[in-house]
C-alpha cells in the first residue's frame, strides 16, 4: 500500500504528541508559531495559559512545527509587537551546520538548475552548462553535526569560565535538524537591548576587540581568565623572528626573548608589563605591537560561527525543545551539558520506536554518513531503508511513496 509523504508524516507525529507532554517554561508569557508541512512559520501572535492547554493544541492540530519566542510578554498574542508589552528575554545563540565550511557539503549537498535540469555534488551557485542560477539542496551528515557541536561546546566554556554563568543558567538543545541552541535564562541577560546583546556576541566571537576589551593600558594588562591565560602564553611562545615580523626592530626583539619569562611571572603576580628595554616610551611601543600582534590571533583563531542575528532578535522565535522539527522527523531535544558529548542526533533524538525498514521512493540522493553509515548514492530507485534514515529522507522531501 503507497501512503502519501504528508500524511504519513502528520500520523506519526499525532502518535508523537499524544504519548508525550510538553512542558515550556513560562509559557503563558511565550509567543508562539506554528507550521506546517513545507512551511516553518505559517500562523504565529499564539499564546497558551498553561501546559495543558498547549498539548491539547498540540494533539489536536498537529503542527509540523512548533516554535516560541525567546522574549517575555505581558500580553503575547497582541500585535503588532509593540502591544504585547515586552517585559524581558532570554538569550539565545543557534549554530547551524549551513553556516560552517565543513568539506563534506561537496559531497552530500546537491545543486540542480531549473532551467537545463542539470545538478551534481556540492554547493556550485551558477550552472556550468546554461550559467543559471542554481538551487541547493543541503543535507546533514555526522561530520558536520559534530563540528556543530564542537561549536556549542566552545561556547559554554565561554559562557562559564569567562563571563561567569552558572551551569543551571544554561540550557542547551538539538535544533531538531540542522544544529544545537544553546540559551541564557538569567537576569543578567533578560534586560539586555539588541546593541548590548550584539556587544557580547562581540566579545564572544573576538569580533571588535580592542585594547579596552582586554583590559591593557600601558604598563597594566588587568584582564583575567581565558584572555590573560592566553596572553601569558602567547608571550611564552614568541620567537625573536616573530616578533620582528611584528615589526620589532631585532636587537629589542632578542631582549624581549630573553625577558619573557620574568616578563610572563611579573604579569601573573602584579598585572604589570615589565620594562624591558630601560626607556619607558620605547618600551610601550614594543609592548603595543605585542598586544596588537595578541589581538590579531585571538580573532583569526575565533572558530565560532554564531547566528548572530538570531542571537540579537529580541522578538525571535525558536524551536520549541522536545518538540518535533517536521523538516527532518528529529525531536529538538534538550539535552543536559553533562551528556552532550554522548549525544548522537539521530539515535537519541528520534521521536519514535524503531519499527525495522520500510520503502520509499528516491529521486535522486548523494552518499552521505548517518550514525556512522553510509547511505547512497540513490538515483530514481525504490529503496528499503531503517525507519529513521527513511523517516528523514521523507520529511525533508528527497522521497516520496512510502510503502508499508
Amino acid at each position: 500500500m503507497i501512503f502519501d509523504t504528508e500524511q504519513y508524516l502528520k500520523s506519526k507525529y499525532k502518535g508523537f504528541y499524544q504519548n508525550h507532554f510538553i512542558t515550556v517554561d513560562n509559557i503563558e508569557k511565550r509567543e508562539f508559531g506554528i507550521g506546517i508541512f513545507g512551511k516553518k512559520i505559517a500562523n504565529r501572535h499564539l499564546e497558551f495559559k498553561n501546559d495543558y492547554v498547549f498539548n491539547d493544541f498540540l494533539r489536536r492540530e498537529i503542527p509540523f512545527y512548533v516554535s516560541c519566542s525567546v522574549a517575555y510578554y505581558n500580553k503575547p498574542a497582541a500585535r503588532p509587537m509593540q502591544a504585547k508589552e515586552l517585559t524581558g528575554s532570554d538569550f539565545i545563540f543557534e549554530f547551524d551546520a549551513d553556516d560552517l565550511p565543513t568539506k563534506c557539503k561537496d559531497k552530500h549537498d546537491l545543486w540542480f538548475c531549473a532551467n537545463c535540469n542539470c545538478y551534481g555534488t556540492g554547493r556550485l551557485e551558477t550552472c556550468p552548462n546554461c550559467k543559471g542560477n542554481t538551487k541547493i539542496e543541503d543535507y546533514i551528515c555526522d561530520e558536520c553535526l559534530e563540528e556543530t557541536k564542537k561549536q556549542t561546546k566552545n561556547l559554554i566554556d565561554i559562557l562559564i569560565n569567562e563571563l561567569g554563568f552558572k551551569k543551571e543558567e544554561i540550557s542547551v538543545s538539538f535544533s531538531g535538524h540542522k544544529g544545537y541552541h544553546v540559551k541564557i535564562k538569567s537576569e543578567k541577560v533578560s534586560k539586555l537591548t539588541q546593541e548590548e546583546r550584539n556587544e557580547l556576541i562581540d566579545y564572544i566571537t573576538k569580533t571588535g576587540l580592542s585594547n579596552k576589551r582586554i583590559e591593557y593600558k600601558y604598563p597594566y594588562f588587568n584582564a583575567e581568565g581565558e584572555i590573560r591565560k592566553s596572553f601569558t602564553e602567547f608571550i611564552s611562545k614568541q620567537k625573536t623572528k616573530d616578533l620582528v615580523e611584528m615589526g620589532i626592530i631585532p636587537g629589542f626583539a632578542l631582549k624581549f626573548v630573553k625577558s619573557k619569562k620574568d616578563a610572563v611571572n611579573t604579569l601573573e603576580k602584579r598585572k604589570v608589563l615589565i620594562s624591558i628595554l630601560g626607556n619607558d616610551d620605547k618600551n610601550k611601543e614594543l609592548w603595543d605591537k605585542v598586544i596588537d600582534s595578541f589581538l590579531g590571533d585571538l580573532k583569526q583563531g575565533s572558530k565560532l560561527s554564531i547566528d548572530t542575528s538570531t542571537s540579537i532578535d529580541i522578538f525571535k522565535i525558536v524551536r520549541v525543545p522536545n518538540t518535533i522539527h517536521g523538516g527532518a522527523a528529529l525531536i529538538s531535544k534538550q539535552i543536559p551539558l553533562d551528556t552532550l558529548d554522548r549525544f548522537s542526533p539521530f539515535v537519541d533524538a528520534y521521536p519514535f520506536n524503531k519499527n525495522g525498514n520500510i520503502k520509499i521512493y528516491i529521486e535522486k540522493l548523494p552518499q552521505i554518513l548517518i550514525a556512522g553509515k553510509p547511505y547512497g548514492p540513490y538515483y530514481k530507485q525504490l529503496v528499503e531503508l531503517p525507519e529513521n534514515i527513511a523517516l528523514y529522507l521523507l520529511a525533508k522531501g528527497a522521497a516520496d511513496g512510502v510503502i508499508l
